[in-house]
């Protein structure tokens, strides 16, 4: 193991010493921004009497904009990547892990923080299991030859670097897993005609106008979201109260008009839940209520064109 993590720093990894746990024998967060000494690495894994019991290694910046998809339902890994394979994007190196799942590693342009690409509906109690995420600014993977992670193909030391589009088919074919209810928000009412005559008349109703013309990116920075990066129509946002870090969320990630968000700190949104212009309008200036912003929306000059 001591031998494997110096390997993982002259690869230009940080890497951790963890508990077989997944925890941090050290205060891990200094190794997001700075890669050990090597008599730290001496100092964690001496053969003879070894603080920790495996490997990790920090995915984000500071490991090369490493990157890792973790598949936490092993069923799904085969066909996602024989889809990718199908897609000409790269072979990449695969990690099995002690549960059957598996970590798939590349490094990207720009990459965001850790994701959850796929979920499904819990039994019970309420909730999602996560199927499918991903490990990137601020996170960190144990690695081989951490007891039960084993090297399935590829090379470690030998990373790809995916284009900007080959990352977004990778994270989408893996997106195309998820079972998630889409967010719909409740139908806009007009003020003086009801829905169904409105769609009669092929008229659009004042928050699916919004939804095509709306300055959203005006509205979240007025209500205090920080943009942190724009890649061509894409941007990433940081939530209000949050200095530094990762981004909380995305708007219009892979061209899809919605506002995506991935903090759990971001009231009023909910965590890992994609909204529409409108839906964002209606939560931020109206507490969520439709009727209400698509009434103000009408005031606005919102609705009436053609659909």
């Amino acid at each position: 193991m001591l031998k494997q993590a110096l390997t993982y720093v002259r690869a230009g990894f940080s890497v951790l010493p963890c508990l077989r746990s997944k925890r941090p024998i050290v205060n891990w967060k200094p190794y997001q921004t700075a890669r050990p000494a090597d008599i730290d690495i001496c100092r964690w894994f001496w053969p003879s009497h070894p603080l920790a019991s495996a490997v990790a290694l920090v995915t984000g910046a500071i490991s090369g904009n490493l990157e890792v998809v973790d598949f936490d339902a092993p069923a799904l890994f085969a066909p996602w990547y024989t889809q990718v394979l199908q897609a000409g994007l790269p072979d990449l190196p695969v990690v099995q892990t002690p549960s059957g799942g598996y970590h798939v590693y590349y490094r990207a342009p720009v990459i965001q923080g850790n994701q959850k690409l796929a979920v499904r509906p819990k039994e019970t109690p309420r909730g999602y299991k996560t199927l499918i995420e991903t490990r990137g600014e601020g996170g960190y993977v144990l690695a081989p030859p951490s007891a039960g992670y084993t090297l399935q193909a590829g090379d470690l030391s030998a990373i790809p670097l995916l284009s900007g589009a080959q990352r977004a088919t990778l994270l989408g074919l893996a997106r195309a897993f998820d079972q998630r209810p889409a967010v719909q928000p409740p139908p806009t009412p007009t003020a003086h005609a009801p829905r169904q005559r409105q769609a009669a008349t092929g008229k659009l109703r004042p928050g699916d106008d919004y939804n095509r013309r709306g300055n959203v990116l005006s509205l979240l920075a007025r209500h205090r979201w920080q943009l942190t990066r724009r890649t061509g129509a894409e941007t990433h946002w940081r939530r209000p109260g949050k200095s530094q870090g990762t981004a909380s969320a995305t708007f219009n990630y892979g061209g899809s008009n919605l506002f995506f968000v991935f903090s759990t700190n971001a009231t009023p949104f909910e965590p890992e839940r994609s909204y529409s212009r409108f839906g964002v309008y209606a939560l931020l200036e109206h507490g969520g209520d439709y009727a209400t912003a698509a009434r103000r929306l009408r005031t606005l000059g919102y609705g009436g064109g053609a659909a």
